[in-house]
């Protein structure tokens, strides 16, 4: 073999690692204690107080926002459907309406009491 043969094969045998290794990766996670999305819910819950009524505050919490899916816990199943109807496009609009950072696909009504409260 030539050296410009010999040169290229040298050059394109070592490996080149331009991504993190998986373990590595679950390392930072694990480390961090939460995920990306967490810091959000408290900016939610902050626009949502001003846009809610006091039904939604007594009955609603804010439980979960991953992958751009906003999921409020309601703390009685027959009012699930309800909340449902009454909020989803209001909050859906209030949180797209012009806010940067919001990813906002849709949001999920379930039957759930965890989650974080949204104040007055």
């Amino acid at each position: 073999m030539t050296d410009r043969r010999l040169e290229w094969v040298a050059k394109n045998r070592t490996r080149r690692d331009r991504t993190r290794r998986a373990g590595d990766l679950m390392g930072a996670i694990i480390e961090s204690g939460k995920r990306p999305d967490d810091e959000i819910i408290p900016r939610v819950v902050e626009l949502l107080a001003v846009c809610v009524d006091d039904e939604f505050r007594a009955h609603c919490r804010i439980a979960e926002f991953r992958g751009g899916l906003l999921r409020v816990h309601v703390d009685a199943p027959t009012l699930v459907s309800a909340m449902r109807g009454r909020w989803r496009t209001r909050i859906c609009s209030a949180l797209k309406g012009g806010r940067p950072g919001f990813a906002l696909r849709d949001v999920f009504f379930t039957f759930g009491r965890d989650g974080a409260a949204v104040g007055a």
